[in-house]
């Protein structure tokens, strides 16, 4: 049986489960996007490369989630980047979204809105303390 050091804080747990619901709405939400990137006259190689950022990006989160899950902090650190660094992106994006279509528009300000609570969670509480004990306990057991 795990101590209760080793199991996640609520805080940590929730952030977990808003992380996956993002990522679901964003898969839900990205065909939508790509749907109006064809009919304002986007294709062929721009198109592609759209999707595979998207796709590449979202596995990388993915893969964050799940070592973020097996608490590791650089997960953490790197969730947090990437989030920072997508700001522009939701910026920009928000309002063709909801210029496609009212659902879209919910759906993409959900994604994202989960997206940075769930990275907010990650640095409150005991959060920050159960990553910090966690590299502790890797630096003395090398």
């Amino acid at each position: 049986m795990k101590s209760d050091s080793s199991r996640p804080p609520r805080e940590v747990q929730l952030a977990i489960k808003l992380s996956w619901l993002s990522v679901g709405l964003r898969v839900l939400v990205v065909p939508l996007l790509f749907g109006r990137m064809v009919k304002i006259g986007l294709s062929g190689s721009m198109l592609v490369a759209a999707i595979l950022v998207s796709v590449l990006v979202l596995s990388l989160t993915v893969w964050l989630i799940r070592k973020i899950s097996a608490r590791r902090n650089w997960a953490r650190m790197t969730l947090a980047v990437m989030v920072l660094l997508s700001i522009p992106y939701f910026a920009t994006t928000l309002s063709t979204s909801f210029g496609m279509s009212f659902i879209a528009g919910v759906l993409f300000l959900l994604a994202y809105g989960t997206k940075y609570l769930a990275a907010a969670l990650l640095f409150v509480g005991r959060s920050t303390s159960w990553f910090r004990h966690a590299a502790e306990l890797g630096r003395q057991a090398s």
